[in-house]
């Protein structure tokens, strides 16, 4: 919900907001994983991080979650 608001706001571009909903629902992703990447995307705009300024390809977006399935069998 958090992201929708950002997105309206402005804070997420419409090719940014595209790959997330890609990420996000993509096929095998679990709600746990969904959860673990939002939260990762609002704490990087939170942050002001480089990330939410620059567009990121889908791939980076996808070893995000890679990132995040790994540190989940860790």
């Amino acid at each position: 919900m958090i992201l929708l608001a950002r997105y309206v706001s402005g804070q997420i571009t419409d090719s940014q907001w595209e790959r997330l909903n890609g990420v996000l629902d993509a096929e095998g992703v679990t709600i746990n994983e969904r959860m673990a990447f939002a939260r990762f995307v609002n704490e990087a705009l939170s942050d002001n991080l480089a990330w939410s300024q620059e567009p990121r390809a889908g791939d980076a977006m996808t070893g995000v979650l890679s990132e995040i399935r790994a540190s989940k069998a860790a």
